[in-house]
């Protein structure tokens, strides 16, 4: 075990000295996780997680207790979290074994948690070596409990800790995320064989952490990195709608990158990017990436050669289909798919736009919107479109269906003093006028109803 010295780690005045107080008990304790990783690399890391050496579990939450409300609710696992109001949450885990009990899965694990366990043995565990790296922030020590990590960290390599790898299919979805959260490409030889070996064991995963995994991979920064570690590891199978792409040619005029696998990679990073510059909510950045990732999908059912050229003719609403099989497939929440796909279906939109097909574009993109529809025109393009998409949001803008499609003007309530009551006629007037109003027959209250009396009453 090797240690290094660094005083660039950064905690609040609470965190400090709740260090302080535990070290004073006694409690041997050291940071890991995302924190250290993360800090290390330059990035800037929300959430601080500890673990515990040489102390029984009562006598931790004893401690604990000093400095807020506790929360055994992982009790099994040997965590405790630390809740303060205003403050974020730290979670504190005793140093452990995860023993694997019965056939390979992510929840057969027995938890051991002995109190003479090393810092070396308690890191094993870990899934790659990147995440074994610990801190002391009261000696102000970086640690390598596994020998290599730091080189693998700082060398942008993913390699499993040890053999117990194979044990946990989840493992590999892990690998997929922190590739891509971290600019990661490489891949050591022996990781990439027990990943492979893993790939029957898929099924055995839950639907809930099959999309924490693919929620995280559309929050990162490099998502193509992500994407060709499970090509490398044949897990991109799991996902055929993709995985055919990479067979997929395009014409070469119009994508000199290459197949239609090529352009989606570098049309997901483009729109990681555009989130990134414009400070896009989690949200929308999920389903502005799951589109970049699923735009062309139709390709595969739609490319034809005619004549030397390489033709796609419809492959955006040939696209539907696959990307909502695909994102049922990582379990996207249905809220999540709706605007996916309505981006798919509508992501070739080019040239001027009259004030009608504004609104009409407006009301097939819903629940999602223009603006949306312009982030992934651009990342579709690599950013040669930027000035059109200026230009549709523009045209959307003065049309005040940019974020949203028209409020209906006619409603109900004004029917009813008309003597219309709810019912079949009613839906169907309403109906009438939506189509009216979208194609610009009245634009206010007052036109609405000339409507319904000219349309129904004359």
């Amino acid at each position: 075990m090797q240690t290094l010295d660094n005083d660039n780690f950064e905690f609040t005045d609470d965190e400090q000295y709740i260090f302080r107080r535990l070290n004073e008990m006694g409690i041997n304790f050291l940071v890991v996780g995302g924190k250290v990783r993360d800090t290390l690399l330059g990035l800037h890391p929300k959430d601080t997680d500890i673990e515990v050496y040489n102390c029984a579990y009562g006598n931790l939450v004893h401690a604990l207790l000093h400095f807020g409300e506790v929360d055994t609710v992982g009790s099994h696992f040997g965590v405790i979290l630390l809740k303060r109001p205003g403050l974020p949450t730290i979670e504190f885990t005793l140093a452990r074994l995860d023993n694997q009990a019965g056939n390979i899965g992510h929840i057969n694990f027995n938890v051991d948690t002995p109190l003479d366990l090393e810092i070396e043995d308690a890191a094993k565990r870990r899934d790659f070596t990147i995440n074994t790296l610990a801190y002391d922030p009261i000696k102000q020590q970086v640690i390598e409990p596994v020998s290599g990590a730091l080189s693998d960290l700082m060398h942008g390599i993913l390699r499993a800790t040890s053999d117990h790898f194979g044990e946990d299919p989840l493992r590999v979805l892990r690998g997929m995320q922190f590739c891509s959260r971290l600019d990661i490409d490489f891949y050591e030889g022996r990781t990439v064989q027990m990943c492979k070996d893993l790939l029957p064991y898929y099924d055995t995963l839950s639907s809930e952490r099959i999309w924490g995994e693919w929620k995280k991979l559309a929050l990162s920064v490099y998502p193509s990195c992500g994407l060709k570690f499970l090509a490398t590891t044949e897990w991109l199978s799991k996902y055929p709608q993709l995985d055919c792409l990479r067979e997929v040619m395009q014409d070469p005029k119009w994508h000199p990158e290459g197949t239609v696998w090529i352009h989606t990679l570098e049309t997901a990073d483009m729109a990681a990017r555009i989130s990134g510059e414009i400070g896009m909510s989690d949200d929308d950045t999920i389903v502005l990436v799951l589109a970049a990732i699923c735009h062309d999908m139709g390709k595969a059912t739609t490319t034809v050669e005619e004549n030397g050229r390489i033709t796609s003719h419809g492959h955006e609403k040939a696209g539907v289909e696959p990307a909502f099989d695909f994102l049922s497939l990582i379990h996207a929440p249905s809220s999540i798919i709706a605007r996916v796909d309505r981006l798919v279906e509508n992501h070739m939109i080019r040239g001027e736009q009259t004030p009608r097909a504004i609104r009409r574009l407006s009301e097939r993109l819903y629940p999602t919107n223009i603006e949306m529809l312009s982030h992934l025109i651009i990342a579709d393009s690599g950013g040669r479109l930027r000035s059109e998409a200026a230009e549709l949001c523009a045209a959307a803008k003065k049309q005040k269906v940019l974020l949203d499609m028209p409020a209906p003007i006619l409603m109900g309530r004004h029917l009813i003093p008309m003597g219309i009551e709810p019912g079949p006629q009613m839906g169907t007037i309403l109906h009438g006028a939506w189509e009216a109003q979208l194609d610009g027959e009245f634009e206010d209250e007052a036109g609405a109803l000339k409507w319904v009396k000219e349309k129904v009453f004359d």
